[in-house]
């Protein structure tokens, strides 16, 4: 918080790999028009979250009204594949979220309210809550479960669709899950793979319960290895409702550890972008693809080892 402070007040660019709904609430509140009206861009979320879905519905949309000349009005990403591993640190930080709601519940209203990121007085729209449970999707025609990044990564979806206007419509509709598979099988990966996620995310802090969790989990500091990181791979789906009713898929795929390699790539990428790219004036508290778009997709594609395409 001091060092956003500092980049406020010293009229600096500033990126990070944040993904704490809370933490990036108490900053818009803080510094959104400070920092809108000295020029200075603020932008959270630079890594896995919320990057490739940020930039993938930014890519979409994109080509959509370019191209296409229509609108995506509806647009569900479901991750088909990703192997990367768990580290501390991010389990630290599900953690600290978890106790903050507990205590606050002005945090926890934040949390699961899907427009908790947009600004005040649009914090209402047509998508509900994360997925929650293991249903079957009719779009991908497959069993669909929870995605952890999901709480993330859509709000800053819908904030940088309210920063630019409504660009994409004030009817548009975001969510993410994870593709389990057809099938019994597949609701069956599906139930399994809940599982971790609902440990984590419901155990009370302090109780003896989470004192077990925390001695099986890794502890801040401990990650995937180097080959573990090289050799991971994330494919993300995004199965796209148009306007008209017609529909499309486009697909985002990066190479190493979503969380590490592949974030490293893209953090850095952002800040190259923000100190030495011309981009809009547009300043404030934003999102990747708000404060960085075209110049950003850009890079990714040439520096960070993602692709984005259509199918």
């Amino acid at each position: 918080s001091k060092l956003v402070d500092a980049c406020v007040v010293n009229q600096t660019h500033y990126c990070d790999l944040a993904g704490e709904v809370q933490w990036i609430r108490k900053i818009i509140d803080k510094h959104h028009e400070s920092a809108k009206s000295n020029g200075t861009k603020i932008v959270n979320c630079c890594g896995f979250d919320s990057i490739p879905s940020d930039m993938g519905v930014y890519f979409i949309q994109n080509e959509a009204k370019n191209k296409k000349i229509k609108i995506a009005k509806h647009i569900e990403m479901r991750v088909a594949g990703v192997s990367g591993g768990i580290s501390g640190g991010t389990y630290e930080s599900l953690s600290h979220v978890n106790a903050e709601a507990h205590k606050d519940k002005n945090i926890f209203k934040v949390l699961i309210n899907p427009y908790g990121l947009n600004p005040v007085g649009e914090q209402d729209g047509l998508d509900k809550y994360d997925l929650r449970s293991v249903v079957f999707d009719k779009s991908s025609k497959n069993w669909i479960g929870p995605f952890i990044m999901a709480a993330i990564n859509t709000k800053i979806v819908r904030r940088s669709n309210a920063l630019n206007g409504y660009s994409y419509g004030k009817d548009f509709k975001y969510d993410e899950a994870t593709l389990c598979g057809k099938g019994l099988s597949g609701r069956i990966k599906g139930i399994i793979s809940t599982i971790p996620l609902a440990i984590i995310m419901s155990v009370k802090p302090g109780s003896f319960f989470k004192k077990i969790v925390d001695k099986i989990l890794p502890k801040a500091g401990e990650g995937p290895g180097k080959d573990k990181r090289e050799k991971g791979f994330y494919n993300l789906r995004f199965y796209i409702t148009y306007e008209d009713g017609s529909k499309d898929i486009a697909r985002v795929i990066g190479d190493m550890d979503p969380g590490y390699g592949s974030s490293s790539k893209m953090l850095g990428e952002a800040a190259v972008c923000l100190a030495k790219d011309h981009l809009s004036d547009v300043s404030g508290v934003l999102t990747p693809s708000v404060a960085m778009g075209d110049k950003l997709l850009i890079r990714l594609k040439n520096n960070a080892g993602l692709t984005f395409s259509f199918k």
